[in-house]
């Protein structure tokens, strides 16, 4: 997400961006579209599925050893949940008994961070972009949401879309074996985006009738040009 913000500012400042990759990234509104008529059971047993589906596939690519360590790092998770959970009720009650606030541990800190930055997402009002995005997306999408290819971000790209699948889930695209699918998608896009480059330098160069040096070969990328790539992951 500050990546499609540097590429929106640096738009009004003139400048050009070569490439904007969106990685796994949802639009701020889109995650709000869920499907019509969904309860509360029904939203909560979709993302109960879903993490369990999500854990499995995480299984599915470790040995025997890999997999007891995996499980055990999971077991760590929750019983940190938990104490978290635990801190915050202690600290509604001392203030309802009037003690004030108690003091937190460093975890319960780091929660607390990530819930202001997950309200700082939702509260960030995209504008449009000239920028062609180039979005990379999972094959399998939140069950509650609506469905939407382009994930919310086709109003805004006045540049248009073009859109990658993975076969993978939002939480561990990142992760072996789908990391290694997403960099050659990647590197596909970065070499493609240099070689535009390359020919509009090129065309100057004609125009300019003079036989560039090798040290401008080199830079034959225009240097106002900006290479973005955002890791779009909201909840990590």
């Amino acid at each position: 997400m500050v990546a499609y913000e540097m590429a929106r500012q640096l738009e009004e400042e003139g400048e050009s961006v070569g490439l904007l990759a969106l990685i796994s990234t949802y639009s701020p509104g889109h995650l709000k579209r869920e499907i019509s008529d969904l309860s509360r059971i029904r939203r909560y047993y979709f993302k109960f599925l879903e993490q369990l589906e999500l854990e499995l596939d995480n299984l599915s690519v470790l040995n025997t050893r890999q997999r007891i360590s995996y499980l055990l790092d999971r077991a760590h998770r929750l019983s940190l949940y938990a104490k978290i959970f635990g801190e915050r009720w202690r600290e509604k009650l001392s203030i309802a008994m009037g003690m004030g606030p108690i003091k937190h541990t460093r975890r319960f800190t780091l929660e607390q961070t990530r819930l202001e930055q997950e309200k700082a997402f939702f509260n960030y009002m995209p504008r449009p972009i000239k920028t062609k995005i180039t979005l990379f997306r999972t094959r399998r999408q939140p069950r509650a949401l609506e469905k939407d290819p382009h994930l919310g971000w086709t109003n805004f790209a006045e540049g248009g879309i073009v859109d990658y699948e993975i076969s993978a889930f939002h939480k561990n695209i990142l992760k072996e074996p789908n990391v290694q699918q997403l960099a050659v998608m990647l590197q596909t896009c970065i070499v493609d985006a240099l070689g535009a480059e390359r020919m509009t330098g090129a065309e100057a160069l004609m125009t300019d009738r003079r036989i560039p040096s090798q040290a401008e070969e080199a830079l034959s990328v225009d240097e106002n040009c900006r290479w973005i790539a955002a890791v779009g992951r909201r909840d990590g």
